[in-house]
């Protein structure tokens, strides 16, 4: 326990040392990132070891008179925000460097701060210091997602991240407060769910609780983005599991973390097909991968209410499989984002293209990391998605006409939601590194700083080794599935067995198609050498000298879809469409609106600000109009006091003066 007290205290020592030094850029960076790199790496050692130890829980410790404490569970959402932290600072030292002049010690006070909160809010399991933690931890955040003052729509951006935050945060108040006032409430177990899986929800990304996450993420440094979407929302699943999911209503858990996500997956897919923001694009896709994840949960409490060990088994692993992949591919994918951004200076994937030619190191990762987060072999992304589809399927061939069309949609869903992600990610990569630069700026893109790569490709060297060890992280798992107690740890270690050995020969034939693969790379790299390489011009469709103009761009690419699909993206199109022999000027435009945004929230608080509009007149009005408010409610008050009074009897009041004198 010793490692997440030294986590602790360097994190906040570097932050603080960095805020300090804000006026010298480089003694403020050293601060900052020795702070970010000790702390993380151990807290990373901390996770480790708890996994390693034979004992569920370690002993209580205090830090500043917080007691805390940490567990299996702890250990599985420490490992992501510990390996994002590290390699987010490493890439905070080349994109900061052109991003973040004059206020480096400010970025690396907040950064630090927000790793710390992120951190105790997986330690502290008591209400207040927990809450304390969860605060801090959306506002640390804010003040990174408004980081760059400069352009008003990441002010925007932070105000809704800051009301989303709030939010949260009043329901889990009334989470931690109503068990002492469930007593005149008739379900008082079903309203404490409720406020639960809504604060949680709001930083998770449940549906209708998303409409932050497109618009923080973007608006945040690449750095920060990579955390946030990385780790942050994991740790509202992890609120849920700590304090929401304790009861045995397994049933009504499986069912609403099925309905939630294939909601999101489908939704979060759907949007993401629909944006020209690359960032904005990504952020969609971490509503998708919760909602993924979120499938695999509800599908492991159904099979634990229907007593199905195999169904249990293998949602529960591949939902918290899928959660390590997730972190370590979107955190690749916004970091490389960051590396377009701090390249081009544009985010828009309109005006992108012919990157890979200009940065083609950050081009090659974030192609990798979007096909193996599409969930394709032979990607470490598969083998999460793979037991949730054994979970499904468990649930297919059941007798019980509920659980067998719940987890028939679940198949279905999955199926669909994995070819519209492909097709997100061909357009991202299509996009943006493929093809001729469709502006200036794509044109004069700058090469990639050694710290940048460094990031990158160390997070790739990640994914492949979590690929390698996918086959153990069911062992390890192994004591949290067996604390349920619903089944014999017999049942379970085999069934553990099994799906290790599965994930093996998955392994197995994924490295065997890698070394074939490159095998016939290098066999035509020889040909290439000894016989040397021909160019000719391509085929040209007619045109003597084809331009950027000509290429498809990720709107045009993703148009069919997005008009198949208009109702749920709220996609608004508007075309300049050609006219003559020699047409001229011709266009498309297109926005998608989150549908949560527009159908619920912003009708919600349009109604809201009417009521406030007309409650203002109160506050300007005539003397003469608030004295008759205060007669008026004294009258009333008087009248309510004459009609409810109840007169006690003659004998009731000598008998009480009685004893009163007695």
């Amino acid at each position: 326990m010793i490692w997440f007290t030294t986590a602790l205290l360097l994190l906040i020592a570097g932050g603080v040392s960095a805020l300090l030094l804000n006026r010298n850029d480089r003694a403020a960076t050293v601060c900052g990132i020795t702070g970010a790199l000790s702390g993380t790496l151990s807290a990373l050692t901390g996770a480790i070891y708890v996994f390693s130890a034979a004992t569920a829980k370690m002993p209580l410790r205090q830090l500043f008179g917080v007691t805390y404490s940490a567990d299996r569970l702890s250990a599985i959402f420490i490992i992501p925000t510990a390996v994002l932290g590290f390699f987010a600072s490493v890439h905070s030292l080349g994109y900061m460097k052109e991003h973040g002049h004059g206020k480096l010690g400010i970025y690396w006070f907040f950064c630090n701060a927000t790793l710390a909160s992120m951190l105790s809010v997986t330690l502290f399991t008591k209400p207040i210091p927990f809450l304390f933690a969860w605060e801090m931890m959306g506002l640390m955040s804010f003040a990174l997602v408004a980081f760059d003052t400069r352009a008003a729509a990441n002010l925007k951006a932070a105000w809704v991240y800051l009301l989303a935050c709030h939010s949260g945060a009043a329901f889990l108040i009334l989470f931690f407060l109503f068990p002492d006032k469930a007593e005149s409430f008739s379900n008082p177990a079903l309203i404490l769910f409720i406020f639960g899986t809504a604060g949680f929800g709001l930083k998770a990304g449940f549906p209708l609780l998303h409409f932050w996450l497109p618009e923080a993420h973007p608006a945040a440094p690449a750095p920060i983005s990579a955390v946030m979407s990385g780790a942050m929302i994991n740790l509202g699943l992890y609120g849920m599991f700590r304090f929401v999911l304790t009861g045995s209503d397994y049933t009504l858990y499986g069912y609403i973390f099925l309905a939630l996500g294939l909601l999101a997956a489908a939704g979060g897919a759907l949007a993401a097909f629909a944006q020209s923001n690359l960032k904005r694009l990504l952020a969609c896709s971490s509503v998708e991968n919760m909602g993924i994840i979120s499938i695999g949960i509800g599908l492991g409490f159904l099979g634990l209410a229907h007593s199905r060990v195999w169904m249990f088994c293998c949602g529960f692993a591949g939902a918290f499989i899928h959660i390590f992949n997730h972190a370590v591919l979107k955190g690749t994918l916004f970091l490389g984002a960051g590396e377009v951004y701090r390249s081009t200076n544009l985010l828009d994937m309109d005006r992108l293209g012919g990157l890979m030619k200009r940065i083609p190191f950050a081009g090659k990762i974030f192609t990798l990391s979007g096909l193996s987060l599409g969930g394709l072999p032979p990607f470490n992304g598969f083998c999460g998605e793979l037991l949730i589809y054994i979970a499904a399927f468990a649930g297919v061939v059941s007798k019980n006409k509920w659980l067998f069309a719940s987890s028939l949609c679940a198949v279905v869903l999955l199926a669909l939601t994995g070819g519209a992600v492909c097709g997100v990610y061909a357009k991202a990569v299509s996009g943006v590194f493929s093809g001729e630069p469709r502006s200036r700026e794509a044109a004069e893109a700058t090469p990639t700083p050694f710290s940048i790569k460094l990031a990158l490709s160390a997070l790739a060297l990640c994914a492949v080794l979590l690929h390698l060890l996918t086959p153990l992280l069911p062992f390890l798992l192994a004591p949290l599935l067996e604390e349920t107690g619903a089944f014999a740890p017999e049942k379970i270690s085999k069934c553990l067995n099994t799906l290790s050995a599965l994930l093996t020969k998955t392994i197995i034939i994924s490295f065997a198609f890698c070394a074939i693969f490159l095998l016939l790379r290098i066999v035509r790299t020889l040909r290439e050498r000894k016989n040397g390489s021909r160019e000719g011009v391509t085929w040209d469709c007619g045109y003597a000298e084809p331009t950027a103009r000509m290429e498809y761009t990720p709107t045009s690419f993703a148009q069919s879809m997005s008009d198949w699909f208009s109702i749920a993206n709220c996609f608004r199109k508007k075309v300049i469409a050609p006219e003559g022999l020699f047409p001229g000027k011709m266009a498309i435009s297109a926005e998608a609106d989150d549908i949560s945004v527009s159908k619920v929230w912003r009708p919600l608080f349009k109604i809201s600000a009417a009521a406030a509009e007309k409650m203002h007149t109160l506050q300007s009005g005539s003397l003469h109009f608030y004295i008759l408010v205060m007669v008026s409610a004294l009258a009333a008050l008087l009248i309510w006091g004459f009609v409810s009074f109840k007169t006690a009897p003659a004998s009731e009041n000598i008998s009480e003066t009685t004893e009163e004198v007695k």
